[in-house]
């Protein structure tokens, strides 16, 4: 566990895929406050699990001590969440 804060993510780009348990965000375990994460892209999927059913995953969020999430900006077209995708914003 640590008191630093997560760094901001941003994406640019026509397509993101979030697929098979893929993870896109920015996460902090502690204290910390977690970072901005920001996609813009005309189409996002996230869509899908890892063999042990990890779903894929955008977010930006804490877990332990109590950090506050950050913000999570989608700018899209076309926003497709399935088969145990997950889009979160958690502290």
């Amino acid at each position: 566990f640590s008191t630093g804060n997560a760094g901001d993510v941003t994406i640019s780009a026509r397509n993101v895929f979030v697929e098979n348990g893929g993870y896109l965000g920015t996460t902090t375990i502690g204290t910390g406050r977690s970072g901005n994460a920001i996609v813009h892209a005309d189409r996002i999927q996230v869509n899908g699990t890892t063999p042990t059913f990890i779903g894929s995953v955008i977010a930006a969020s804490t877990a332990g001590l109590g950090g506050n999430g950050g913000n999570l900006t989608l700018n899209t077209r076309q926003l497709i969440v399935e088969n145990s995708g997950l889009v979160a914003v958690s502290s």
